[in-house]
């Protein structure tokens, strides 16, 4: 995803005004601001921002989420998506 599929998204200046794109590792042990929270690295396998956004109680990679401005989740696809395939949905919202 990192290698294919974001460098052909951060290509298109429409998604780029439209859409914030970022990366979130797992298993970082760093402390993680976002919605106004901050979330804490996990004793765990993974990150509790990640387990606080997956929506079943397994962790499948790559996840792409897309969210609203409140923060909810729009749209979860666990697994690799192909730049067309993202950028035909991102086109959709």
């Amino acid at each position: 995803m990192k290698a294919q599929t974001f460098p052909v998204l951060l290509s298109d200046s429409s998604a780029i005004e439209a859409f914030n794109f970022f990366e979130l590792n797992v298993e970082s042990q760093d402390a993680i601001s976002f919605a106004g929270q901050t979330f804490q690295p996990n004793t765990g396998d993974y990150h509790e921002l990640a387990l606080q956004l997956m929506d079943s109680g397994k962790m499948t990679l790559p996840i792409v989420l897309i969210l609203d401005e409140s923060h909810n989740i729009l749209f979860q696809y666990n697994g690799f998506i192909a730049p067309n395939v993202l950028m035909s949905l991102l086109q959709s919202m």
